[in-house]
């Protein structure tokens, strides 16, 4: 029997468990998204610039990050559930000091519960990477999706069964009869190009093909198939469908 439960921590923490035994959940799975975390050192705490930044974003309680990231690791070495799943967004702007800082964080999960990320359209390839110091807004640097891959290498790029080579999706064994299809669909790759900050979704064709590929294996197999990714593929609200769920969710 699987249960679904919900924890308001950061901001979202969704358990999927199945399969009861002795008073033990086998296969759990707890998935977080839109972290949003920023390193200390961009972010002096007497910096107007990013106190203002703060109090006019999109409802996120940026200043309280750090604190909620620390929660939500506790939460999960205390619990020990099989897999940790990050959907995106694990940067505030996707400065690089972010994505280090952060990963050092993720390193103190304990082993026996398996991370893995994919990137939100925060991420890469941001024209807003910056820090706040002096009370002044600079430049700083952000990253490509190949060094997102390289980075994040040991939190399932390392070990997965299929990679897309066009973006940052791949598949990872979850079990012997399950996989996580893990899809990026971001439209970041397009920022400097366009010359701002793309924040849609969309799946582009080459990784639907291969997406198509692996899921008829899949079936041939008997494997169950989760997948995640940052956008929405259903319209939860039509206040908030457009840059929200995929353009191309029909396909």
């Amino acid at each position: 029997m699987k249960k679904v439960k919900i924890l308001l921590i950061i901001p979202l923490i969704l358990s999927l468990s199945c399969s009861p035994v002795k008073g033990k959940l086998q296969d759990s799975i707890y998935i977080a998204s839109d972290l949003h975390f920023l390193a200390d050192n961009l972010t002096p705490d007497t910096n107007q610039i990013y106190k203002k930044e703060v109090l006019t974003s999109d409802g996120r309680i940026q200043e309280c990050d750090y604190a909620l990231v620390k929660e939500l690791v506790k939460q999960v070495n205390q619990n020990n559930p099989s897999y940790l799943i990050i959907t995106g967004d694990l940067s505030f702007n996707g400065e690089y000091d972010s994505h280090i800082e952060l990963i050092k964080l993720l390193d103190t999960i304990s082993k026996d519960t398996k991370t893995l990320v994919i990137p939100g359209n925060h991420d890469c390839y941001n024209q807003n990477a910056s820090s706040y110091v002096d009370d002044k807004i600079a430049n700083t640097r952000n990253i490509d999706l190949n060094t997102f891959k390289s980075l994040y290498h040991n939190y399932g790029y390392e070990g997965a069964y299929s990679y897309d080579e066009l973006t940052a999706s791949y598949i990872y064994p979850l079990n012997d009869n399950t996989w996580a299809i893990m899809l990026d669909d971001n439209m970041s790759f397009l920022n400097e190009e366009e010359g701002t900050n793309l924040v849609g979704g969309f799946i582009q064709e080459e990784t639907l093909t291969w997406l198509e590929e692996n899921l008829i294996k899949a079936k041939e197999n008997n494997i169950k198939v989760i997948s995640f990714m940052h956008h929405n593929l259903l319209v939860h609200n039509p206040m908030f469908e457009r840059m929200f769920t995929l353009y191309n969710a029909n396909d």
